[in-house]
């Protein structure tokens, strides 16, 4: 499997547990690999009963299954998720083999992790004769409701999964309850039990060959589920306030995770595009910390709870944002007894004090009531983030995670934090763009493939236009950052998502263009809400609101940050802010990087200009959490000046640059001025390249009507033409300048 960048390979390595149907696993930097050449003997035909079985398996796993099944579990899923998105035409290069290819590995997979990763499986091999099973030996249940999985052999045909429910409070009323296997072959069923009593329960279980009218085999089982006490848990803020916190329960001898009673399901409305039936469990969020030990699942719990635990030992994580120091303690449940935890947060930095708000600019949720209001809500404030935009998403095909509107009057607002809604559309072979603070959707089919017209028109709703995955995956932004760069048409660009990623931005710079610097965590695609955010200065005399927030952006007063926190002053700018000179004198640079000690605290702090880092502090002892600089720096004839950190555990933080403009010359790297314009020019190629292309298939009768965003380009493209030549004569003037300006300093 093809990996964009760092993130992509550690998130193989996670635990994130998604469901069957997406619109892209794009979102995220990962693609499906093409089925290599000779590999046609490895697809095997569909696995009757596969996709409900692993639906089934997922929406029990966080209590049911180990760390490393879980990994398994979870690299099953993305090669079925690849398979129904090449099916779907979301992959244009790859075709129905490819999709064969990757649901033969998920099949694979499934029963490989049926055959040898599981003990627990029920085994009954009836092809033997009557199978040894003692039925007095019962399976353990991690809860009072959990899977137990039967392997019934009745000869050598192919398996067949399947799965079944039951309820041992009804279990008795009509008789024993019937498991249904194949005449020949392998049956792995995976049944539900629900409704638990405690402690141990037997059952006889019928086995009844799939089209016969009486059972052919019986046979028996055992549960014993836990006997459980009480834990108490109630988390304070720093001013002993309750607060809403992620917290992750982990039952030491098994490792498997449990809900807080009170735990928010947020999976219906953010990953019910992706066709995940509502659980009967509440499933938490991956959380993707750098910090491996705390990286994990965690759930969101918005206020005190009483929850229900097996006796014996456990370890809580709590976690609230990057502004609060995490929490890992150990505990004991006692059977029949409470257990009492009152814990208060700590925090080690208050950024709102100092003036600067968090912000995620990429969530994605369904905001269509009160109650979903409601649960989105409690995820942002258990991140501590301020604004959180709400985005429905869009494609060429139609729209998903639906908002009631747009507007201050659809905003929903709770003791300092803020949901706004927005769009990330369109989504395109031009790259993704977001729209913050809308008053309506900016969406319309006839000029989907316009991007200067969606940035208009988002302008003229007082709204932000910005690139989305600038940092990471790309996903065709290099297109829309070439076409709509120029044109001044972008207010903010996403640079961060999990990890940062600079190429793309520095390039922009680079050309002497502004852009400010954004992040965002993409849930439910790229991590959880909060991981990756950016600061916004609204200041500390400065009331905070979503209005001043968005102001701030604007203006460019952001850096973006995992971690770290930054600060840079250039003479008196900030962030965002220009400078305007008309000779050589020495700008005075002040930056500092702060973080937790032992893990976000800065390991080096890096000093930008025009993409060159020209210099960098390291600590000079471990224990440090904060590293400073103070020095003078040449502008030449104009620079883009920001800075840069990282953490001890491998966060990291950039700013916004502080724009130095000396007259008469552009505040660009003029070294790298004609090799970037180059590039921007062969972009523009591939951009006509593709629009050509559709339209000659147009008009020779090959393109297909399903083929929707192809339709689209062939449809628009004489006007993406039409933009193509004005943006190249742009940047045919930008290389005037350049020589101009090598002139001038001759």
């Amino acid at each position: 499997m093809r990996r964009k960048n760092q993130i992509a390979a550690a998130i193989a390595l996670g635990l994130i547990v998604m469901g069957s149907v997406a619109p892209s696993l794009h979102a995220h930097g990962e693609v499906p690999d093409k089925m290599p050449e000779n590999a046609a003997h490895l697809i095997q035909p569909a696995l009757p009963g596969a996709d409900a079985f692993l639906d089934a398996i997922i929406r029990h796993s966080f209590y049911q299954f180990n760390a490393s099944q879980m990994a398994l579990i979870d690299d099953i899923r993305k090669h079925r998720q690849f398979a129904q998105e090449i099916s779907q035409n979301l992959h244009s290069d790859l075709g129905s083999k490819d999709a064969d290819y990757h649901r033969s590995l998920a099949q694979d997979g499934l029963l490989d992790l049926l055959g040898h990763h599981l003990p627990d499986i029920v085994e009954l091999d009836f092809s033997r004769g009557m199978p040894a099973h003692d039925v007095m030996n019962p399976v353990s249940l991690p809860t009072l409701e959990g899977i137990v999985i039967f392997k019934v052999i009745t000869g050598p045909d192919s398996p067949v999964l399947s799965v079944e429910r039951i309820n041992l409070t009804r279990s008795g009323d009509g008789g024993p309850f019937t498991l249904h296997i194949q005449k020949s072959g392998t049956s792995y069923i995976l049944v539900s039990f629900t409704e638990v009593p405690s402690d141990l329960s037997r059952m006889v279980i019928p086995l009844q060959v799939v089209g016969e009218s009486q059972p052919r085999y019986w046979t028996g089982i055992s549960i014993e589920s836990p006997v459980t006490g009480q834990l108490e848990l109630k988390i304070a803020d720093e001013e002993g306030a309750s607060t809403p916190a992620l917290v992750r329960l982990v039952h030491k001898p098994s490792g498997k995770l449990f809900a807080p009673s009170n735990a928010v399901d947020i999976w219906p409305i953010m990953t019910s595009v992706r066709g995940i039936p509502e659980s009967e469990t509440v499933q938490p969020y991956m959380h993707y910390f750098l910090n491996m030990n705390l990286r994990g699942n965690y759930w969101i719990v918005p206020e005190a709870s009483e929850t229900a635990l097996p006796a014996g030992d456990w370890e809580l994580y709590i976690m609230r944002g990057i502004e609060y120091e995490p929490v890992i303690t150990n505990f004991s449940i006692k059977q029949g007894k409470r257990t009492k935890l009152d814990i208060q947060l700590k925090r080690w930095i208050n950024m709102p004090e100092r003036g600067w708000y968090s912000g995620d600019d990429h969530v994605h949720a369904r905001m269509m009531s009160s109650k979903d209001a409601d649960d989105i809500m409690a995820f942002v404030q258990a991140a501590d983030i301020k604004v959180a935009n709400i985005l429905e998403m869009g494609d060429p095909m139609r729209t998903y995670y639906e908002q009631r509107g747009f507007g201050k009057a659809w905003r929903v607002q709770d003791d300092g934090h803020v949901l706004v809604p927005g769009q990330e559309d369109p989504r395109s072979h031009w790259g993704h763009a977001i729209g913050m603070n809308l008053t309506q959707l900016a969406r319309d089919l006839d000029k989907y493939m316009l991007n200067d017209w969606v940035a208009d028109e988002i302008h003229r709703q007082g709204g932000l236009y910005g690139y989305t995955h600038v940092g990471e995956g790309g996903l065709g932004v290099h297109r829309d950052m070439t076409m709509t760069g120029p044109r001044g048409k972008a207010d903010f660009g996403s640079i961060m998502q999990n990890i940062l990623g600079t190429e793309r931005y520095w390039d922009f710079l680079n050309l002497g263009f502004k852009l400010t610097a954004s992040a965002g965590s993409d849930v439910p695609y790229g991590g959880a809400v909060g991981i990756t955010r950016l600061y916004a200065y609204i200041g500390e005399e400065t009331p905070f609101s979503a209005d001043a927030w968005f102001d701030a952006v604007k203006a460019g007063n952001t850096f973006v940050t995992n971690g770290p926190m930054l600060d840079l002053k250039v003479n008196d700018a900030m962030p965002g802010d220009e400078i305007v000179t008309t000779d050589a004198t020495p700008l005075r640079i002040r930056a500092s990087a702060s973080g937790m000690a032992n893990m976000t605290a800065p390991a080096s702090l890096s000093l930008v200009k025009n993409g060159v880092v020209i210099k960098q502090i390291r600590p000079s002892n471990p224990k440090e959490t904060e590293l400073k600089l103070d020095m003078d720096l040449d502008p030449g004839t104009g620079c883009w000046i920001a800075i840069m950190a990282q953490g001890l555990d491998g966060t990291q933080a950039h700013t916004t640059p502080v724009y130095v403009h000396r007259k008469g010359f552009r505040h660009w790297n003029l070294d790298q001025a004609d090799q970037l314009i180059g590039q921007r020019l062969q972009i523009l190629e591939e951009i006509e390249a593709i629009v050509r292309e559709q339209m000659a298939r147009k008009a020779n009768g090959s393109l297909q009507p399903l083929e929707f965003s192809n339709v689209l380009i062939a449809d628009q493209g004489e006007e993406v033409l039409q933009r193509t030549k004005l943006v190249r004569g742009m940047y045919e003037e930008l290389k005037k300048t350049a020589r101009k300006e090598r002139d001038a300093i001759r």
